[in-house]
């Protein structure tokens, strides 16, 4: 708990009342409180608190004009704490777990793997291809908005399916 605290970017913005460098400089004090109410949360409960759920949204514009609402994204800055409970138990333990079952080829929000890793995958497999007289061939697509036209309430039900 302590070394996850003291690992916290100070320079990062948070939402909440307790700032990152409040919580380092008390971190030896609230380890011990801060980790018998997470494993309480894991383990008895199964659930992510509801008050570190709460976060400071910020709109961010991305392009084009400003008075339009869908140039923007929406930043939201979670609890200095919030962030510690992310990075011990969903982090480091959920992603374990998880990344056994994620093909080898998906690189996307997966530590140690890259946008760089990808190309390296599909190029090695495009040579592999043209090396044995194979056919080469690629279809791309702009996915940046990908995520603004999904039906969210479809999402949720695949989730709570899986």
């Amino acid at each position: 708990m302590i070394k996850e605290i003291l690992a916290l970017n100070s320079g990062k913005s948070v939402g909440g009342t307790i700032s990152i460098k409040a919580l380092k400089l008390g971190a030896h004090e609230c380890a011990s409180a801060l980790t018998s109410i997470f494993n309480s949360c894991v383990i008895d409960q199964s659930s992510f608190p509801d008050e570190l759920k709460l976060a400071n949204v910020i709109p961010v514009h991305k392009k084009g004009s400003t008075s339009n609402k869908a140039n923007y994204r929406p930043i939201s800055l979670l609890p200095a704490i919030s962030k510690v409970f992310i990075l011990l138990f969903i982090a480091k333990q959920l992603n374990v777990y998880i990344n056994s079952w994620l093909s080898q080829y998906l690189c996307g929000f997966r530590k140690g793997y890259s946008s760089q890793y990808a190309l390296l995958n599909m190029i090695n497999e495009w040579q592999k291809s043209l090396n044995s007289n194979g056919i080469v061939g690629a279809i791309l697509m702009d996915l940046s908005k990908a995520f603004d036209v999904l039906p969210h309430d479809l999402l949720i039900a695949k989730l709570a399916a899986y």
